[in-house]
């Protein structure tokens, strides 16, 4: 009997767990799906940018959603030594958020790195998210390299919290060679 009541307890502490890791999860998304690159929704707040277009060549912070809180930084690094016998080069890109509000899509099958999103790619709770990624990195040695990004436009993804509720968004840009990252536009879910 007392084995019996230890396997219930067991089964009902089972049950309980999966019901909590279900509930964490993003089921308050305020949209299950949200298209990249999509331009025609009522419900999509669209930042166009092409005679104001950004161009980040050290270190930018920037406002999404427009309430006056910095939500990104955009940084882009790159360092060549010169010594008599090499040179050597060093240079760093990523995207990173500036509160626990935000948080970016990255490669599912590199965490370090952003995740190169194309025109009518999914958002959604599938993705994995973080609050940091790559664009680009290499060291003096010429290991870790992440090079998806370089000479490349695509669109990074992110999600923020409003209000308990997750709302997606995409920001178009490009990194041209290792020491300028180009923002062409963003869009993201209204909250109201």
């Amino acid at each position: 009997i007392y084995n019996m009541k230890r396997i219930n307890y067991l089964f009902y502490f089972i049950i309980a767990m999966q019901i909590l890791i279900s509930c964490s999860k993003d089921n308050n998304d305020v949209n299950q799906i949200f298209l990249i690159g999509d331009y025609d929704r009522t419900d999509v707040e669209y930042h166009f940018l092409e005679s104001d277009t950004i161009v980040v060549e050290y270190s930018k912070v920037i406002d999404i959603d427009q309430d006056s809180i910095l939500d990104l930084n955009l940084y882009i690094s790159s360092t060549i030594i010169e010594y008599e016998w090499e040179s050597l080069a060093y240079g760093h890109s990523y995207i990173n958020s500036l509160h626990d509000n935000i948080l970016l899509a990255i490669d599912e099958n590199d965490s370090r790195l952003l995740k190169l999103l194309n025109p009518m790619d999914t958002l959604n709770s599938v993705n994995k998210w973080k609050d940091i990624g790559n664009l680009f990195e290499y060291d003096f040695e010429g290991t870790d390299h992440y090079y998806s990004w370089i000479n490349k436009s695509g669109y990074v993804g992110f999600k923020f919290k409003y209000n308990s509720y997750f709302y997606y968004g995409w920001m178009k840009i490009r990194l041209i060679g290792n020491d300028q990252i180009i923002i062409y536009e963003y869009a993201y879910q209204k909250t109201s």
